[in-house]
């Protein structure tokens, strides 16, 4: 059962131990409920931050209420989300020898340019990207 407590400030939802907050705001979407969808969507990335479909739907939802400031700030924390997950540090270290052709295979495929750095992000990011250009320029705020 999900019950809905509505202050001045602040919207707070709850949600029985076996349900799932996609699955609540999903709910929320189809009744056209998008603040409670919003919500219940930054419920579940507090529980996990790495999940692409609720950073997605979010995304989607300040866009359909013409809310492009807030669907920027969405962008850039998911991309930040993505970076750290993607980042080198993440990945087990290899030997130098093995890095070295790693990256000279790189860039003989045309996957990386002259500086070793790849041309192609994994996904989401790359979509998050260009998204991001294009809300900079709807918004008018400089890229960095």
């Amino acid at each position: 059962m999900r019950v809905v407590h509505n202050s001045a400030k602040k919207l707070k939802l709850t949600k029985e131990p076996d349900e799932d907050w996609r699955d609540i705001a999903k709910q929320y979407e189809e009744d056209k409920a998008y603040a409670e969808a919003m919500e219940a969507y930054h419920q579940d990335l507090k529980v996990n931050a790495a999940h692409e479909n609720s950073w997605h739907r979010l995304m989607i939802l300040y866009r359909k209420e013409g809310n492009l400031k807030m669907e920027l700030q969405v962008l850039d924390d998911a991309i930040a989300v993505f970076e750290n997950l993607y980042s080198p540090g993440n990945k087990k270290a290899h030997g130098k020898k093995v890095t070295e052709l790693s990256r000279a295979l790189m860039k003989s495929t045309g996957l990386a340019d002259k500086k070793g750095k790849p041309i192609h992000y994994p996904e989401p990011l790359g979509k998050w990207y260009r998204r991001r250009e294009i809300v900079k320029k709807k918004t008018g705020t400089k890229s960095k």
